[in-house]
């Protein structure tokens, strides 16, 4: 006991510790901080949980869509391949009858050629550069095209966040 306790005649003494409903009364300031605790607790949490998340899909699930994009690929090269050689073979002669003679045939009133369908692979584009040809240049201008919000809205994007920062400063604090 101090001398100040001594010197109370008779008044109460000084309680020890904390009311009888077990905690101790939380005062404004501190009633707020424990709120700033406990929400940056659960931010925290959750972006653990979205870590968490990420490295679950880096570990299991991306690793078996490359291997299905792996094998389509070969499947389409394997058609494409199927298909060029099919393309490029030579028809077989095949042992016939002989043909019986005939009469030749008449003349043709007019002398138009006709065409004959011959097995002559087509051969498609490719888009491997040939030495010596030009280098086709870009048909939207050249420069970077115009996605997102610029560099205008991103200065108008964060003096609006630091106007609202400000603002919810100064409603905080006149409460």
């Amino acid at each position: 006991m101090s001398i100040r306790d001594r010197l109370s005649f008779g008044a109460e003494e000084p309680s020890a510790g904390p009311p009888l409903g077990g905690e101790p009364e939380i005062e404004g300031e501190e009633g707020r901080n424990r709120l700033f605790i406990i929400i940056a607790i659960g931010l925290a949490g959750m972006l653990v949980c979205g870590l968490l998340g990420i490295g679950g899909y880096m570990l299991f699930i991306k690793p078996r869509g490359d291997q299905s994009a792996v094998a389509t690929r070969q499947a389409v090269a394997q058609r494409a391949t199927l298909i060029a050689q099919q393309a490029t073979s030579t028809p077989t002669a095949t042992a016939t009858s002989p043909a019986l003679p005939t009469a030749p045939p008449s003349p043709t009133p007019t002398s138009t050629p006709t065409q004959v369908a011959t097995n002559t692979p087509v051969v498609p584009p490719t888009n491997t550069p040939v030495p010596g040809a030009a280098t086709p240049t870009p048909t939207w201008g050249g420069g970077t095209p115009d996605t997102g919000i610029g560099g205008l809205g991103a200065v108008l994007l964060a003096a609006g966040l630091m106007v609202l920062a400000f603002v919810v400063r100064r409603v905080r604090l006149a409460h």
